[in-house]
């Protein structure tokens, strides 16, 4: 199979998928369906445009492997003939272990438990920010206010769902 063929067949299984997707979220309600099928209808679209520019501009570079999908992440040019290699500096990148990563979950859902998800969700944000990421303090709280008041429109204006108020919130304020 050519490559043009494989990248072809990927984003037609890709087109495929969102377009089932779409047809499949219109049995949700109709608050259900205010996320999945506009998600759906502009991947599909952008499929669309990605399969015109693959097929008919050859002037473009899309910078997307498809096929890395059907052979395992070898592109043409690596099967074809033998591979020179180059001497490669790797660089040790000091990270974070797994475990820290899911005490902060559990942190998380802790504070979701005690205090509610929208004074979880701004302190897990503030905090990841400042400390995991290493961001200004002030950069930190700008970019957490817009993640809360952004979280606040979507869900309680606009679909209008109440927000788990967390176990202390409701011992001590009722």
């Amino acid at each position: 199979m050519s490559r043009r063929a494989q990248e072809n067949l990927v984003a037609f299984l890709f087109l495929f998928f969102f377009l089932a997707m779409t047809f499949l979220s219109f049995d949700y309600s109709y608050k259900a369906r205010l996320v999945p099928v506009p998600v759906f209808v502009v991947s599909a679209l952008i499929m669309l445009l990605q399969m015109y520019f693959m097929n008919f501009k050859k002037d473009v570079n899309l910078n997307v492997d498809a096929a890395e999908l059907l052979t395992g992440g070898k592109s043409n040019s690596s099967t074809n003939g033998p591979e020179k290699t180059e001497n490669v500096k790797i660089q040790k990148v000091e990270g974070g272990s797994e475990l820290s990563a899911i005490l902060m979950i559990v942190g998380y859902l802790v504070m979701t438990l005690l205090i509610g998800i929208l004074p979880a969700i701004f302190l897990f944000v503030l905090v990841f920010f400042v400390f995991i990421t290493k961001m200004k303090w002030y950069i930190s709280l700008l970019v957490t206010l817009a993640t809360e008041v952004s979280i606040y429109i979507l869900f309680s204006y606009v679909l209008q769902i109440n927000f788990f108020q967390g176990w202390l919130v409701k011992l001590f304020l009722g």
